[in-house]
């Protein structure tokens, strides 16, 4: 297992279990260890009304509310400006990307969703301009994170 980002706190948002499970089995494959999952957007708005993630990835294909006007939802929250957005889906069409861009998305996978793929994605989030609107510390290289920081979990949480 990769240590490649030990510090993020993550929600994943699925109807599904499965596909909760093997997206957790990705992210800890990366060295995504603080991985909390909700099974439905019910659930994920009431775990994200009790606290701020740094990262959120959501299913689009939900049936208890669209993970596209979920994903607007939590891009209008003001309490939610820092946390940034994936939206993961089974359609990996151009279309279904860009809808999920302009609905909020900072960030696009379509499953399967390959360690690599995930690590990529993650990598180019992290140094995007939508992680300037947090305090996440930009990601320049994998090796940074295998040395032990020199900052503490406490200036890495955008919610003080």
């Amino acid at each position: 297992m990769l240590k490649l980002f030990p510090y993020l706190e993550v929600l994943a948002i699925d109807e599904f279990p499965g596909s909760l499970r093997r997206l957790e089995a990705n992210l800890a494959m990366v060295g995504l260890i603080q991985v909390e999952k909700a099974e439905g957007a019910l659930m994920a708005a009431q775990m994200l009304s009790r606290r701020s993630y740094h990262i959120v990835f959501v299913a689009l294909e939900m049936w208890e509310i669209d993970g596209l006007e979920f994903l607007g939802c939590l891009s209008r929250d003001p309490k939610l400006q820092t946390t940034l957005r994936v939206a993961v889906s089974d359609d990996g069409s151009v279309r279904r990307k860009a809808s999920a861009i302009r609905s909020g998305a900072d960030a696009f996978l379509s499953r399967p969703v390959s360690s690599e793929r995930l690590k990529r994605t993650l990598t180019n989030l992290l140094n995007s301009p939508a992680a300037k609107r947090g305090t996440i510390v930009p990601l320049t290289s994998a090796r940074d994170w295998r040395r032990t920081p020199d900052w503490s979990l406490d200036e890495l949480t955008p919610w003080g």
